[in-house]
C-alpha cells in the first residue's frame, strides 16, 4: 500500500488517471502513530491531510498503480517483460540497448521501469556516481510533535492560519 499525492497525483492527473485510481484505491479514515509494540500512541483523521493537499491524496497498493499506468501506455509503446538490459549505449541519434535474452536493439528513448534497485539505473548512473536529484529523508517523530503538528494542521484549515508556532519544548 502506498500514499499517492502531490507530485504522483499531478502526473497521473495529467494522464487523466485519477478517475481509475479513485476507484481502486482506498480513503484512509484515520493515521495512526505507533509504538514497537504497534500500539497506537496517537494519530489524526486523514480528512486533515486530505483537506490540506487539496483531496489530492489516496491509497492504493503499488501493483495496482502499476497496472493503470501501463493499461494507459500499453498500446502507444513498446514493453519488454520477462528479459533484462545488460548495457546501454546512447549517442547522438539513439540507444543501443543489449538485452540478457534477446539481440541487441536500438530505440529513440528507453526507460527502466525495472524498481527499486533498478539495473537500467545503475548502468547509466553508478559508474558515475551520479545524484539522480532524488533525496528522501526518513525521521521518528514523538506522539508529542505528531499530535502537535496534527493540531497546527487543524487550526490552519479552520482559520487560515499560515505561520508555524514555536514547538513547545
Amino acid at each position: 500500500m502506498i500514499d499517492f499525492w502531490r507530485i504522483g497525483f499531478d502526473l497521473a492527473e495529467r494522464m487523466n488517471l485519477i478517475p481509475q485510481l479513485q476507484n481502486i484505491g482506498y480513503l484512509i479514515d484515520r493515521l495512526k502513530v505507533v509504538n514497537h509494540c504497534a500500539r497506537a500512541t496517537s494519530g489524526f483523521q486523514a480528512e486533515i491531510l486530505r483537506r490540506a493537499l487539496r483531496n489530492h491524496f489516496l491509497s492504493l497498493p503499488r501493483g495496482d498503480l502499476a497496472e493503470a499506468i501501463f493499461n494507459t501506455v500499453a498500446d502507444k509503446i513498446e514493453t519488454s517483460f520477462g528479459d533484462s538490459i545488460t548495457a546501454i549505449r546512447e549517442d547522438r541519434i539513439g540507444v543501443d540497448v543489449q538485452f540478457e535474452n534477446g539481440r541487441p536493439r536500438r530505440f529513440d528513448l528507453i526507460a527502466g521501469c525495472d524498481g527499486l534497485h533498478s539495473a537500467v539505473r545503475e548502468l547509466l548512473w553508478a559508474p558515475n556516481n551520479t545524484r539522480l536529484g532524488l533525496f528522501m529523508r526518513g525521521l521518528v517523530l514523538s506522539a508529542t510533535w505528531i499530535s502537535f503538528v496534527s493540531n497546527w494542521l487543524m487550526r490552519r484549515l479552520v482559520t487560515d492560519e499560515f505561520e508555524l508556532p514555536n514547538y513547545p519544548n
